[in-house]
This record gives C-alpha cells, structure tokens and sequence, in this order.
C-alpha cells in the first residue's frame, strides 16, 4: 500500500500516514527500511499494511523517491502530476444530509471478516460531521455490543462491509448510556454546501472529491508541492 507521512516526531522516532484509503496509520522509526531517503512530513512511502489493538499501523516503510511520473493518489484515484491542467475548491449544489457522530470501520477487520472484537470499529469516534442523509446503515446499539464489544463475530450482510461508516442508533425500548453510539434522527436533516477539490487534466478528465471524503487542505498542499517539484 501506498501514502504520505502527515506527521512525524524526529525526537520520539513515530509518527503517522495517510494510506490511500484516507486512513490514518500509526508508524515507529523501527519499521523503516533502507536508508538512502530520510523520512519527513509530505514524504510518500509505500509500506505493508498491519492493525493491532491499538489501530492501524505500517510495517516495513520504503520512502519513495520523487520523479516526473509521478502520481498522487487522493481517495483511491490516482492521477498523474504532470497531467493536471486546473486544480481548487468549490462549494456543491444543496445537499439534504444529517450532522452525526459516527465510527469509521477498521477496513483490515472488515476485509478478513475476521472475529472482530472491539477493533471492528476504530476507537477513536470521528467529529460529527455531514453525511448524505440517504447513505448510513443503522444498527441498534444492543447488536452493537452482542457483536463487536463482545468479541463476537460480526455477522452483518455484505452491502455493510462495503460502508466506510456506521450510525449507531439509540434504541427506543430503553435508555442508552453511551451518548457517543447514538445518531441524530433523520428528522433533523437539512440542505447543507458541500466543500470538494476539482481537478482537470490536460485530458478533459474532470475529478470531485469532496471534504467528508478527504482532507482538501492537505490535498491541495500535495498537489501544490508535487507540481512544483516536476515544474
């Protein structure tokens, strides 16, 4: 798998990666290997992905050296620099969409079906955010406790395993302790703007990818950066 470092502590030896999932990973200087390139914010690696209790971690990182074929990958679409013609953000026409805590599934558990554990969802919640209000698969926060806090199989239908999130709905036959588990009612949705990068190649291909999907801060500084590098 491939990605960029978004960060790294030269004096504690770790640091984190973007995959190109959109996926933060953990990594530690241990698991670096050659050293012909020093590892360093905005470098891009390609590495072995892994996950243990904690989340998602890299093994056996590689930084990359930076030429004039490069491509830069941004939510599993890779788009060759030097083709860019027109690159920025823009806001979307109305969208009815609901403001949610939600949990982002861990995609190493969901790809294996293996027994889940509590690391079938990450445990870090996500800010609330918006998300299209007709895109969420709800479950009730007692199935989410029988199958995941206690380790149980996670036996949902296939179209589940191909969602990055799940909503986490409070029961209505009794009261949940756990606020964060609960979602906002569907009711509350409202037309919100969306944020997205564009980019146009030289092609006339023309890309979307919209601020719940990716960082577009981080996108556009990439970009920037990669530009000016084969320029």
């Amino acid at each position: 798998m491939r990605g960029q470092v978004i960060k790294y502590f030269d004096d504690k030896g770790y640091g984190f990666i973007k995959d190109e999932n959109g996926d933060n990973r953990f990594f530690h200087i241990s698991n670096l290997i050659g050293t012909n390139d020093k590892i360093h914010p905005s470098a891009l690696v390609k590495f072995t992905p892994n996950s243990n209790e904690k989340g998602l971690t890299c093994l056996n990182i590689e930084v990359l050296k930076r030429n004039k074929t490069n491509f830069i990958s941004i939510n599993n679409t890779n788009i060759k620099v030097s083709n860019i013609k027109e690159f920025g953000i823009s806001l979307s026409h109305k969208i009815k969409a609901i403001k949610v805590p939600v949990y982002k599934m861990n995609p190493d558990y969901v790809k294996s079906k293996e027994r889940a554990g509590k690391n079938i969802l990450k445990k870090l919640l996500l800010p609330e955010k918006y998300i299209n209000a007709g895109t969420y698969k709800e479950i009730f926060i007692e199935k989410f406790e029988k199958y995941t806090i206690q380790g149980n199989e996670f036996r949902y239908s296939r179209d589940v395993y191909e969602l990055p999130y799940i909503f986490i709905k409070q029961s209505e036959t009794k009261d949940v302790k756990h606020d964060g588990y609960t979602r906002i009612d569907a009711d509350e949705a409202k037309f919100v703007y969306w944020k997205y990068l564009y980019i146009t190649t030289y092609q006339n291909d023309n890309y979307k990818f919209y601020e719940h999907d990716i960082n577009i801060e981080e996108n556009i500084s990439q970009i920037n950066e990669l530009i000016n590098y084969v320029h």
